[in-house]
């Protein structure tokens, strides 16, 4: 028997910008399907999620598992996966999951697209952020009137 991996949809094989296949995802994918048996975790209900993954090219997964309802959160679907038989791993693409999942025992990998996320701004370097507080400061006590700054 294969072993079981499970694929988050969106952030993965979908990239949640635009709804376009995430190249590194499809290849992804493609290297899972080769070996595993693959159940797909989609959170769109089934026309839309069968109608995106044929005409994307994704057809050769196990099943799909469907999560329309927004009260049913990630976990839950993972869980209620697990409950059906064994699951191997499961690849994610929220850091947040990655806790939980370890909690209860569940084998994961963190795929994370850097092409997916917005960088961040550098860090302001020590010096500006001492002027931006003194500029700051003074604006401060250019608004106050004598007899405060005088004391």
């Amino acid at each position: 028997m294969s072993r079981h991996i499970a694929l988050v949809l969106d952030g993965i094989l979908r990239d949640t910008l635009t709804g376009l296949p995430d190249d590194d995802g499809k290849a992804l994918y493609n290297a899972l399907v080769n070996n595993y048996r693959v159940t797909i975790l989609a959170d769109h209900d089934k026309s839309f999620t069968t109608s995106w993954l044929t005409r994307e090219g994704f057809h050769r997964h196990a099943n799909v598992t469907y999560n329309p309802t927004p009260d049913i959160d990630r976990l839950q679907q993972i869980r209620t996966l697990r409950a059906t038989g064994a699951l191997d791993l499961v690849v994610i693409g929220d850091p947040s999951l990655a806790h939980p999942l370890f909690s209860i025992g569940q084998s994961h990998l963190l795929w994370i697209n850097p092409r997916a996320y917005t960088p961040l701004p550098p860090a302001p370097q020590w010096a500006e952020l001492v002027a931006a507080i003194e500029a700051d400061h003074d604006r401060a006590l250019a608004h106050l009137p004598d007899e405060i700054e005088d004391s």
